[in-house]
């Protein structure tokens, strides 16, 4: 005999932002599961809602939410009896009515609910690795969660809404928040708690949110462990994440910082380059400008002395030529050209030391840099002086030496 196959069930379509049908009988949620699409006709959303971190967070919740919860019908039957107990520990929370997990689960709940009371109470207490006597009390728990909530809801923004310019520390401060909420119970007990910290505007989207509640509506399940790491890799807000991504944004301002200074070394070496070639420039028109003062000092004494060195050395290369001696004249041409020179060469400042060079003076050691002391004794110390002679006069412009005097000890003897 031929066996039909089990009709599928045929599942609904439902608003994302409504409140789920829920069918109670005897206190225990009955959920469809359904897949949540926006109508065609309804009514945008208000701008001040999409730009909110909160919308965003929400329409995780609808678009997701299946993956969060029992889907077969003997996971659900199995999870139903569990999350009316998960429910009860988190508004029994909320009362604080004692600071002791046994005195809490002994008078608030029935035998047979308190093994599943002390494990929710055990794994929203401790960390993984830490035993009961190390688990944190009731006040300790719901502070911490409060400072947890807060810091959430502070980083929101930069975690839910689309940026362009990523606050990569904010985003691993709110992995670290996350981080402290990967159980399942843990799980369980943020997103129930998270929308009474928020405004009344973000917390309506809570409440209006199927997925949202749904989630709720199943408790601590084991599926609900997931919701972190799939939230994280939608948001990219995961401590791999953040660590890739900082390390990109590393290598990309390094690449940057690498081609910055690149451009702005072979601007040094075209700024460089002209600086030389404007050097060499200033360096030749300075020597220009120099042999040019020099040369109109020259030619605009009394008589040119240009003219007359010209003019002189054509009559000696013709006596030259002709074997002649020279003659009173000429003489006297060479001493009027070169007295013209040397008053030329005074008005340059160009002048020859010492002045009288027929007379001895005392020379110091410290003044060697100016004498060429090419004869006597050796100097001592510093403050030894010599008495000397000029053999050859030297040559300044200013007070720059052009060549050192040549001078020699004159000893008792000479």
């Amino acid at each position: 005999m031929k066996k039909e196959r089990p009709k599928k069930q045929i599942r609904t379509q439902e608003k994302a932002w409504s409140r789920p049908q829920v069918t109670d009988t005897n206190n225990t949620p009955e959920i469809k599961i359904e897949k949540f699409k926006n109508e065609k006709n309804s009514l945008p959303v208000p701008t001040a809602i999409e730009t909110s971190p909160w919308y965003n967070f929400i329409t995780f919740c609808n678009d997701y939410y299946e993956e969060f919860i029992p889907r077969s019908e003997e996971k659900q039957k199995n999870q139903r009896s569990l999350t009316q107990i998960h429910q009860k520990c988190i508004e029994i929370l909320r009362k604080l009515p004692a600071d002791n997990w046994e005195e809490i689960i002994t008078k608030n709940f029935e035998t047979r609910q308190q093994q599943e009371a002390d494990n929710f109470f055990y794994y929203i207490s401790t960390r993984p690795g830490q035993k009961r006597s190390e688990a944190e009390s009731p006040s300790e728990v719901m502070r911490r969660l409060k400072t947890n909530l807060n810091k959430f809801i502070e980083l929101a923004e930069y975690a839910f809404t689309e940026s362009g310019n990523r606050d990569l520390v904010k985003l691993n401060q709110i992995a670290e928040v996350i981080q402290n909420y990967e159980r399942s119970e843990r799980t369980f007990l943020f997103l129930s708690e998270l929308p009474t910290a928020l405004d009344n505007q973000s917390r309506l989207m809570f409440e209006t949110s199927n997925g949202y509640q749904i989630l709720l509506r199943w408790g601590a399940s084991s599926f609900l462990r997931k919701f972190w790491k799939t939230l994280q890799e939608k948001f990219r807000i995961s401590t791999d994440a953040i660590t890739d991504e900082a390390a990109q944004n590393l290598a990309r301002e390094l690449g940057e910082t690498e081609a910055n200074l690149r451009s702005e070394i072979e601007q040094l070496k075209q700024e460089n380059e002209q600086l030389k070639t404007t050097l060499e420039e200033l360096r030749s028109q300075a020597l220009q400008e120099a042999i040019y003062n020099f040369g109109k000092t020259l030619q605009t004494q009394p008589e040119p002395v240009l003219d007359q060195i010209v003019l002189l050395h054509q009559r000696l290369e013709k006596k030259s030529e002709e074997g002649s001696p020279l003659s009173a004249s000429d003489s006297l041409s060479v001493i009027i050209t070169l007295e013209a020179m040397l008053k030329a060469f005074k008005i340059l400042e160009i002048k020859q030391f010492p002045t009288n060079t027929n007379q001895t003076f005392a020379l110091r050691s410290e003044q060697l840099g100016e004498y060429s002391y090419i004869e006597g004794s050796v100097f001592t110390n510093s403050k030894d002086e010599k008495i000397v002679r000029c053999i050859r006069p030297g040559w300044r412009v200013g007070q720059k030496i052009l060549t050192p005097a040549r001078v020699k000890e004159v000893s008792e003897e000479n």
